[in-house]
């Protein structure tokens, strides 16, 4: 079906109407029909696809667990169960209460309490099957407990030492390391300092590795205390039980890392440093497969050199330094590794790492610009402990604001959202921003949720981790800072900048993350990664030679293009001709669809401000852009700064491809532009032959 457009002739409105009646009574034989200036393609073409936002390449999803009765007495130590599905907790301390919940934040029960042997928390580790929970407190103490609660014991008591344990994948036995010699009780059975293993239920006691085999392979003799570690985990052990690496004392040499089989024998020293190339070793783990150990320690001088994280082939081979950074003792013990041992979980950082030596690493705990009264956002590291993949991570939450932690979870792309908000349609116009601070642009994403968010906000990521020359942004929804319509879903930031020492350019992500408060007072937050913007050491630009003339293209977060086709000796010496998006530059209440932008031409150091001959500009629009406005009769202006005004900007007709999205006109001026819903009711008064 043909479709004409018509304008007519500025006349009273109901006069009009009354004429046109008349005419339709006559039969309208002595009508002068009006004449059309722009004329549509002659067939209504099909609807045109919605042009495809950036698309989200990850979702990070968190949840706050009721714990109904324990606010403010969780007293940090935690484990997560391999499949992810259970979190082992301790929930206060004198008497040390054990709880378990599930992640969903389902059947949280209490499987274990006892006065504590010594002035401290418990720890705890949780099978890798989820059936079991071993705890102790430093002192004396080690039971014990199902899971589903019931059946718990004490495993052995150990009189003397600092020491360490391990529980194996099903529950049903425990290796376990003291540094110095101790006592079996009850008896005071004398035992000496090593790595042991024993069963659940506190049979088959046995010895695995001696003082006297750690100083043997040295040539030395043993140290006072032979098996002393570092601040964090001293043992650990693969997920069937057969390899075992460990920390012990060398005299005169210190720290060293080691590992034995679950029978006691292949015992062997790591060749990791030459002498004297550190003062302290941390932490150790091993992945569940048992392929790769995980070690960090604070090189010399003591003691402010920052924390070398490295990993080792279980058989010594390919050592590979990660990276240094900040560790502390009281965060060392939640270092984790996933089953293949491919990534690493970083304390206080809150981050994940490659193990590969690549350097990849994915920043966990970002969360963006927040309005100043909002309390700053932690992943406690010393409580982060992750499950066999690294997809899910428990920790304590710190950003609530209540005083104390909360026991909350972390997915990595998760099936389903549950309580927290539905994020999409994150836009970043233009799609890119200039270095040195020298251009701005604003973030935009529908949020959905079942109550108002409590916070939006935005940080940019240069390969996964936060981009801080890049500002964060809170996003809003009450028609400030660039928000087009308040209360519609539809969160702005604006404007968005680089910093004055910002330099790199390339591809960014965009994290926008929302959070809302559930009817049970838990906080409930999502967060996506979506590659919607680079950073770039210009605008986008095209030299133009004056004989042949050319093509400038840009591209919007939309996938939409505008073109501007310059032909033959519109110049007449090779120009520079610049595309410039300016988002929010056209005041919201003008019927426009604000995505002006401003054509630039240089020869040099002189502004060319009109072409020898007319450009063409072509412009592709989204629905949303358009929603509330007449796709037909849209025209493009420019802005004149004497007069402050907006003026049609078109030095020729329209053609308009409906069905496309796009408009096409040709211009004799170089200016801002927009797009804009022509306002003007021109009416031509139809004429009446009289017989």
């Amino acid at each position: 079906m043909s479709t004409i457009k018509v304008r007519f002739a500025i006349l009273g409105t109901v006069l009009y109407l009354m004429l046109l009646a008349g005419l339709a009574v006559a039969g309208g034989s002595g009508v002068a029909a009006a004449t059309p200036v722009e004329q549509a393609p002659s067939s209504a073409p099909a609807a045109r696809p919605e042009a495809p936002l950036a698309s989200i390449t990850r979702t990070l999803v968190y949840h706050e667990l009721p714990l109904p009765g324990l606010d403010g007495v969780i007293a940090g130590r935690m484990d997560l169960s391999a499949d992810g599905t259970r979190i082992a907790f301790v929930g206060g301390y004198n008497p040390n209460t054990i709880y378990v919940i599930e992640a969903n934040g389902q059947g949280l029960r209490q499987v274990d309490s006892y006065e504590p042997s010594w002035h401290a928390d418990s720890s705890v580790d949780l099978s890798a099957d989820g059936s079991k929970v071993l705890s102790w407190d430093g002192g004396t103490i080690l039971r014990l407990a199902n899971a589903n609660g019931g059946g718990a014991h004490q495993v052995i008591t150990i009189e003397g030492g600092y020491k360490d344990f391990h529980l194996s994948t099903n529950g049903e036995r425990v290796t376990f390391i003291v540094d110095r010699d101790w006592s079996l009780q009850p008896g005071n059975q004398p035992k000496k300092a090593g790595v042991y293993t024993v069963n659940g239920d506190g049979s088959n006691l046995k010895q695995l590795v001696t003082a006297e085999q750690i100083a043997a392979l040295f040539g030395t003799t043993p140290a006072d205390f032979p098996f002393s570690g570092g601040p964090g985990r001293w043992i650990d052990v693969s997920d069937d039980g057969q390899r075992i690496v460990f920390m012990a004392q060398v005299r005169d040499r210190g720290l060293k890392l080691f590992r034995v089989g679950a029978d006691g024998g292949g015992l062997q020293a790591y060749d990791l440093y030459p002498e004297g190339y550190y003062w302290r070793m941390d932490n150790v783990r091993i992945s569940g497969d048992g392929s790769t150990v995980l070690y960090t320690v604070a090189p010399n001088p003591c003691c402010s050199t920052p924390t070398e994280w490295g990993v080792v082939n279980y058989d010594g081979s390919d050592r590979r330094t990660l990276f240094t950074g900040y560790s502390d003792a009281s965060y060392a013990r939640s270092v984790g590794l996933t089953q293949d041992g491919a990534f690493l979980s970083v304390p206080w950082y809150g981050r994940l790492v490659k193990t590969d030596g690549s350097g990849e690493k994915l920043d966990l705990a970002l969360w963006g610009g927040m309005p100043t009264n909002y309390p700053g956002p932690i992943i406690d590291g010393y409580c982060l402990t992750m499950n066999a993949d690294g997809t899910r991570f428990a920790y304590l939450d710190w950003t609530g604001g209540y005083g104390y932690p909360k026991l909350a979870t972390l997915t990595i792309n998760p099936p389903s959202l549950g309580p927290a908000p539905q994020i999409d349609d994150v836009l970043m116009t233009p799609v890119y921003l200039l270095t040195e601070g020298r251009s701005e642009a604003k973030v935009t994403a529908r949020v959905v949720a079942a109550s108002s968010p409590g916070r939006v906000g935005s940080v940019a990521l240069l390969d996964d981790v936060q981009d801080r020359t890049v500002q964060e942004g809170v996003l809003v929804d009450g028609g400030s800072a660039g928000d087009a319509k308040p209360g519609d879903g539809i969160y702005t930031a604006s404007p968005i900048r680089t910093t004055a020492d910002a330099v790199t350019t390339g591809p960014r992500t965009m994290r926008v993350v929302a959070d809302v408060v559930a009817a049970d007072g838990t906080r409930h937050s999502t967060a996506v990664d979506v590659a919607a913007f680079d950073v770039r050491a210009d605008h986008p630009s095209a030299t133009i030679p004056p004989e042949t003339g050319g093509v400038l293209n840009y591209v919007d977060g939309r996938g939409n293009t505008t073109v501007i086709t310059v032909p033959p000796w519109a110049f007449n010496t090779p120009t520079v001709l610049w595309l410039i998006p300016l988002p929010g530059v056209t005041p919201p209440n003008e019927r426009a669809t604000q995505r002006a932008f401003e054509l630039l031409a240089r020869q040099g150091s002189v502004v060319v401000s009109t072409p020898n001959k007319a450009v063409t500009v072509s412009i592709e629009y989204a629905d949303e852009e358009i929603a509330g406005l007449d796709e037909a009769k849209l025209r493009l202006k420019r802005f004149v700064e004497d007069g402050n005004q907006w003026v049609e900007a078109g030095c020729g007709p329209y053609t308009r491809l409906l069905g496309e999205n796009t408009v096409k006109v040709s211009l004799c001026h170089f200016s801002r532009f927009d797009l804009f819903e022509d306002a003007t009711q021109q009416l031509f008064l139809p004429v009446v032959q009289r017989p």
